[in-house]
C-alpha cells in the first residue's frame, strides 16, 4: 500500500530527531578525540583533518560537529529543545559558532528563542546580529578580514569546459550577484533556462562586455530633424523578439554577414545579448529583417544555408 504525504512527512520528522541525537553523539567524542594523540601518530595534520578524512565529511562540518561537543555542557537548554524536537542539530551548530565568537556575553536563553523562532539558515543571520550587537568592533573587524579568505577556481575538464569553485566575502559576493541579478532575469517568454544557467550565462554576457557599446538608439534623420510623419527612434534593447536586455549587454550583429555583402551601415546591424547572439552563430538560429523593420526568428529546423561564422 502506497504511503501518504502525511505518513512519509511524519517518518522524515522522526528519522531527524534520531539522526540530530547521534549527530551529538559524534559531537561530543569528535570533541574528546581532539584531545589525543592518536590523529598525530596516524600522520594528519591536525585532529580535524583525521576525521574529515576518515569519517568522510568537510572541513567546515568536522570544525562544527568539535565545536559542538566542547560546548554541549554548555547549552543544557538548547540540547533539550533538540531533544523535544523544537529545534534541530542544524541550530546547535550555530549556537556552538556564536558562543565561541563573543566568549562571556554568550547569553543562552536569549539566542534559544530566536531558533525556535528561526529556520537553521535565518538563526544564523540573526546571530550575526547578535554578534555585532555584543561587540561591533570586533565583528566589524572580523568582517572585513573575510575579504583575505577570497579565492575563485577555475578547472578544465576534458572536454575544454570549465568547473568554478570559490568563496566571496559578504560584501564581494552581493557585489558580484548584484551585478548578475539583472542579467540573469528570463529573457522572454520562450526562455526556459532554470536559474543556475542563466545566473551562469550572465557572468559570462558580463565578462564579455568589458566596454559598453555606444550604439543606444536607432533614428532615421527625418526623426533627427523632428519632421511631421517621422517615425520614432527606438530605445535598444536586444531585438530579438521578447528579450530586454538593455543596450550595454549587448553585441552589433550583422543581419548579412559581411563577407557576403553585408554593409556596416545601421540599417544592416541590430544589437543581440550574448545569449541569442550566441543562438544565432553556434545553434543555427536565422534572423530577417521585414520590410517593415520587424526582426523574424527562423528556427534551425528550417535553415537556408550553413551556420555563420563570427562577424
Amino acid at each position: 500500500m502506497r504511503q501518504t504525504g502525511e505518513e512519509i512527512g511524519y517518518q522524515l520528522i522522526t528519522i531527524r530527531k534520531v539522526i540530530d541525537q547521534l549527530e551529538l553523539n559524534f559531537s561530543k567524542l569528535a570533541a574528546d578525540f581532539v584531545k589525543t594523540d592518536f590523529w598525530e601518530e596516524q600522520g594528519s595534520a591536525s585532529p580535524y583533518d583525521w576525521v574529515r578524512f576518515n569519517c568522510h565529511m568537510t572541513s567546515n562540518a568536522a570544525g562544527d560537529r568539535v565545536a559542538v561537543g566542547e560546548l554541549a555542557s554548555n547549552l543544557p537548554e538548547s540540547i533539550q529543545a533538540m531533544d523535544d524536537g523544537k529545534i534541530g542539530f542544524a541550530h546547535l551548530t550555530v549556537m556552538a559558532r556564536t558562543a565561541n565568537a563573543v566568549g562571556q556575553a554568550f547569553e543562552e536563553t536569549k539566542l534559544l528563542k530566536l531558533a525556535h523562532e528561526n529556520s537553521p539558515g535565518k538563526f544564523h543571520y540573526k546571530c550575526l546580529h547578535y554578534r555585532h550587537s555584543v561587540s561591533p568592533k570586533k565583528y566589524s573587524d572580523e568582517q572585513a578580514a573575510l575579504v583575505h579568505s577570497n579565492f575563485l577556481y577555475m578547472n578544465r575538464g576534458d572536454d575544454g569546459s570549465f568547473v568554478l569553485t570559490g568563496s566571496l566575502d559578504p560584501v564581494g559576493g552581493a557585489v558580484v550577484r548584484n551585478a548578475l541579478e539583472p542579467l540573469a532575469r528570463y529573457s522572454g517568454k520562450d526562455d526556459h533556462r532554470l536559474r543556475p544557467q542563466r545566473m551562469a550565462d550572465a557572468l559570462i554576457g558580463l565578462a564579455g562586455h568589458k566596454t559598453k557599446i555606444q550604439m543606444q538608439v536607432t533614428s532615421s534623420i527625418e526623426t533627427l530633424l523632428d519632421l511631421t510623419g517621422a517615425p520614432g527612434a527606438e530605445t535598444e534593447h536586444c531585438q530579438w523578439p521578447g528579450c530586454e536586455r538593455t543596450a550595454p549587454n549587448c553585441d552589433g550583429h550583422h543581419l548579412v554577414y559581411v563577407m557576403h555583402g553585408g554593409s556596416d551601415e545601421l540599417e544592416n546591424l541590430i544589437l543581440l545579448c550574448t545569449r541569442h547572439h550566441r543562438m544565432v552563430h553556434e545553434a543555427g538560429w536565422q534572423l530577417v529583417k521585414t520590410e517593415s523593420g520587424e526582426i523574424v526568428t527562423i528556427a534551425p529546423t528550417v535553415t537556408f544555408g550553413l551556420p555563420r561564422g563570427p562577424d
